[in-house]
């Protein structure tokens, strides 16, 4: 069936959507998939900049042990994160992109892995995939949502396809996408709907970021050195934060005009 004649839903984001409609295009009702704008403001794309120097240093430099090509995936891997980075992860554009994302999905932010960052060169490629890759018991459940980052759009090519949707989103720097991972009416089940696959560019570099979003608090066992693959009771979780749940980060909700402003001035 065409993607809003099915009946799955994809898991709610406690509607915090509405926050900033003017950002959004919905190319696919369900899943939402909303696309990057055709043509960034000059303003969204000066407040890119400062993240995309900081997170280009981080890819040339610190690739992860074990980053190897293999037959699915052929582009380069960073992680934005202590011990790894760590002028990448302090960096305070970093943190405010951050807060975007949980002021756009309602997400706490600790639910949230380290930004992933991804360098494509002509040719490279990321096989097609699902990002939900975390058992429903552990510490901190399921990847509920990706929020993927367009940092530098190559001359040509380097699209992200989700071909169950016959769907491709052309790259354009200083712009999102949001995808579920699970289905509304079960969490413990992938929505192999948004299966997705990088395209290889034609011409340039793509550079992007990922970030998934998690049922449960990520940063918190990663930080105290846990062991990730530790299975947990349900019935032993603390209780879930109420609906009115306030930003962790200092100052509340996140003022996106504001932000812009400020980045706007740093980069002058």
């Amino acid at each position: 069936p065409r993607p809003r004649e099915t009946s799955e839903k994809p898991p709610r984001a406690s509607g915090t959507f509405e926050t900033l409609p003017r950002l959004f295009r919905t190319t696919s009702e369900t899943p939402p998939l909303p696309p990057p704008p055709r043509r960034p403001s000059r303003r969204r794309r000066r407040l890119s900049r400062p993240v995309l120097d900081c997170v280009l240093d981080t890819s040339r430099t610190s690739p992860p042990p074990g980053d190897v090509v293999s037959p699915v995936r052929t582009s380069k891997q960073a992680w934005c994160q202590p011990g790894l980075s760590d002028a990448c992860y302090r960096h305070p554009l970093i943190r405010r992109v951050h807060e975007r994302v949980v002021n756009v999905t309602g997400v706490p932010a600790e639910n949230a892995e380290f930004y992933q960052v991804l360098k494509y060169e002509p040719g490279q490629f990321y096989r097609q995939h699902h990002d939900q890759n975390a058992a429903a018991n552990s510490l901190m459940g399921v990847r509920l949502f990706t929020f993927f980052i367009y940092l530098r759009a190559p001359e040509g090519g380097g699209g992200t396809r989700f071909p169950k949707l016959n769907i491709t989103i052309e790259p354009v720097a200083g712009s999102a996408l949001l995808w579920p991972n699970v289905k509304n009416g079960d969490l413990g089940a992938s929505d192999m709907r948004t299966d997705h696959e990088a395209l290889p560019p034609l011409a340039g570099l793509k550079y992007a970021a990922n970030l998934w979003l998690h049922q449960f608090d990520f940063r918190g066992p990663n930080t105290h050195g846990c062991d990730l693959r530790v299975t947990i009771n349900p019935a032993e979780r603390a209780p879930p934060l109420p609906p009115n749940w306030s930003s962790p980060w200092p100052g509340g909700a996140y003022d996106s005009e504001e932000a812009e402003a400020e980045a706007e001035a740093e980069a002058e």
